[in-house]
C-alpha cells in the first residue's frame, strides 16, 4: 500500500479497493460491457461499506470505470478512484460584499452592474476596494514570486461570482426606491374574507380610468377618476361616483358613505367598519365623530397605513405614501374593471408603453368636435364618449360584477339563497354570467335608447 492509499480515509480506501476489484472484471465487448455494468449496479448499490452504504447507478459505474482508465498518474490501479480534492478558490472577502450591496441599494442605482461597475473602476484606477485593497498590494500578496504588472491586473473575481451576492429585490427596492417600493416585493400574507357577516365591513378607493372621455358642457377631453365603495364580505359595489381627475371633494365622499349606509345597512349586533385609504380622499373628520357616535358604537371608521421614513441620517425623508395592503379586495376590483371598460374608445393604457400610436391625435380630433358640439348643440359622432355615456358602460359593468356570484374569490361559492328582509331567506335563481352580460348589454342599450329619444326635438318623428 502506497502513502496516498494510507492517507485515504476507510470508507474512500475500500471503496476504491472495491470497485478496483469489479473494473479488473470488465469485458472487452460492447454488448456484454453493458450487462455488466448493470449486473455490478445492482449487487453493489446500498451496499455497506466501512459502515457506510454505497451509490452505484449505472451511470457512476461508467463514469468511474473512465476516470480508472484514463487517470494520468495511476491508469488502471485502486489509487485512481481515490478522490482529488484541490484546494478551494479564494472566497469573497465580506467587507467587498458589504461594499457591493451598499452600492446597490443607493438611490438612483438600478442595476447590480451599475454596482458591480464602480468597483471595477476603483480596481482598475489603483483606488483601494474594501476586502482587498489596491491592485499592487493585493499582487504583492498573491503572487509574491512574479513581477509587477505595468497595468492593473484583470479582478480576482468573475461577474457570475459577483452576481451571487447581488442584493434580495425587497432589499434594493428599499434602498433605491423607498419603503412603500419595499411593501410590493415583501412577503404578504394571505387574507380569507370567508368569516366576515353582512354588512360588517366597508372599503372605499379611488380608480383612476385608463382612457378618456369629453366633457359635453365645455367640450374639452378629461381624465375621470371613480370613488367606490364594496362590501368586503360579498365582493358588491354598493355605490360608486365619477369625477374629473383631481375634482373629487370631501363633501361628495360623505354623501357616498352616507347613501351606501342608508340603503345596505349596518351590522345587527356587530360593529361596522369603514376602511378608508389614507392617501385618496377620506371621510371628514368631523362625519367620523358624527357616524361613531349616533351609531353608539356600531360603526367604527379606520384608514389605511402610510409608507414614509428617512432611509438614513442625512438624507431627505420619502414623500408619505398610502399602503394599499389593508385594502386588497378593492384594489384586486380595480384591475377587473380596467379589464371589463378595456373595450371603451380613447383607452390611454396604464402607462405610456401601452398607449396607442393615435391616442393623442384622436384626443385633439375629440376636442375640436367638442367645442363645435358644445357651441352649436349639433351631434358631429365624436369618437370619444361623453362623461354621461361612461357613468352608464360602468353601471352595466357594476351589474354584471355584482351579479356574477360564481366568481373566484377565496371562501366564498355559489349563493343559493338570499336575504330579502332580517331573517327571512328566500332561494334565488342562479344567473350565469353569460346572462348578466347580455342583461347588461340590453339595459345600457335601452339607456342610450331614451336618451336620445328625450334629446330629439318635438314634433319631429323618425
Amino acid at each position: 500500500m502506497n502513502d496516498l492509499m494510507a492517507m485515504a480515509k476507510p470508507y474512500h480506501r475500500e471503496h476504491a479497493v472495491l470497485l478496483h476489484g469489479w473494473f479488473e472484471m470488465v469485458p472487452q465487448t460492447h454488448g456484454a460491457r453493458s450487462a455488466f455494468f448493470s449486473n455490478m449496479s445492482r449487487k453493489l448499490d446500498k451496499q455497506p461499506v466501512a459502515g457506510q452504504p454505497v451509490r452505484c447507478s449505472i451511470s457512476t459505474a461508467q463514469r468511474k470505470y473512465k476516470e480508472w482508465l484514463e487517470d494520468p498518474l495511476y491508469p488502471c490501479q485502486p489509487e485512481a478512484l481515490l478522490p482529488n480534492n484541490k484546494p478551494g478558490k479564494q472566497r469573497v472577502p465580506t467587507e467587498l460584499v458589504e461594499e457591493l450591496q451598499r452600492l446597490a441599494t443607493m438611490p438612483g442605482c438600478k442595476a447590480f452592474s451599475v454596482a458591480r461597475g464602480k468597483v471595477l473602476f476603483a480596481w482598475k484606477d489603483g483606488q483601494e476596494v474594501p476586502g482587498l485593497g489596491c491592485w499592487p498590494d493585493w499582487w504583492r500578496a498573491n503572487h509574491p514570486n512574479e513581477p509587477m504588472p505595468s497595468h492593473a491586473p484583470d479582478f480576482p473575481f468573475g461577474k457570475s461570482t459577483l452576481y451571487r451576492y447581488k442584493p434580495s429585490k425587497a432589499v434594493a427596492a428599499a434602498g433605491t426606491l423607498g419603503r412603500s417600493a419595499l411593501s410590493n416585493e415583501s412577503p404578504f400574507v394571505d387574507m380569507d374574507y370567508a368569516p366576515l357577516r353582512k354588512c360588517e365591513a366597508f372599503t372605499l378607493d379611488d380608480v383612476r380610468f385608463d382612457f378618456k372621455a369629453r366633457d359635453p358642457k365645455t367640450g374639452k377631453v378629461v381624465v375621470l377618476v371613480g370613488y367606490f365603495m364594496i362590501e368586503m364580505a360579498s365582493r358588491r359595489i354598493c355605490g360608486f361616483m365619477v369625477r374629473p381627475d383631481g375634482a373629487v371633494k370631501q363633501a361628495e365622499v360623505d354623501a357616498l358613505v352616507g347613501h351606501v349606509l342608508s340603503k345596505e345597512g349596518i351590522g345587527d349586533g356587530y360593529v361596522t367598519h369603514i376602511i378608508f385609504e389614507r392617501g385618496a380622499v377620506a371621510c371628514s373628520e368631523a362625519k367620523k365623530r358624527i357616524y361613531e357616535s349616533l351609531s353608539g358604537g356600531g360603526i367604527k371608521i379606520h384608514r389605511t397605513g402610510i409608507d414614509a421614513g428617512i432611509r438614513w441620517a442625512g438624507e431627505a425623508p420619502d414623500s408619505s405614501k398610502g399602503n394599499p395592503c389593508g385594502k386588497a379586495v378593492i384594489e384586486s376590483f380595480n384591475k377587473t374593471l380596467h379589464l371589463l371598460l378595456g373595450h371603451l374608445p380613447g383607452q390611454r393604457g396604464n402607462n405610456y408603453g401601452n398607449q396607442p400610436q393615435n391616442h393623442d391625435n384622436l384626443c385633439k380630433e375629440a376636442e375640436r368636435l367638442g367645442k363645435i358640439e358644445a357651441a352649436t348643440g349639433v351631434d358631429l359622432n365624436n369618437p370619444l364618449m361623453a362623461v354621461f355615456e361612461v357613468v352608464n358602460c360602468i353601471q352595466a359593468a357594476l351589474e354584471v360584477h355584482n351579479a356574477e356570484s360564481g366568481h373566484n374569490y377565496e371562501g366564498h361559492g355559489v349563493d343559493y339563497e338570499e336575504e330579502v328582509q332580517p331573517g327571512v331567506w328566500n332561494r334565488c335563481e342562479i344567473i350565469s354570467a353569460d346572462v348578466a352580460r347580455e342583461a347588461a348589454k340590453a339595459l345600457l342599450e335601452n339607456k342610450q335608447e331614451q336618451e336620445l329619444t328625450h334629446a330629439r326635438p318635438p314634433g319631429k318623428n323618425q
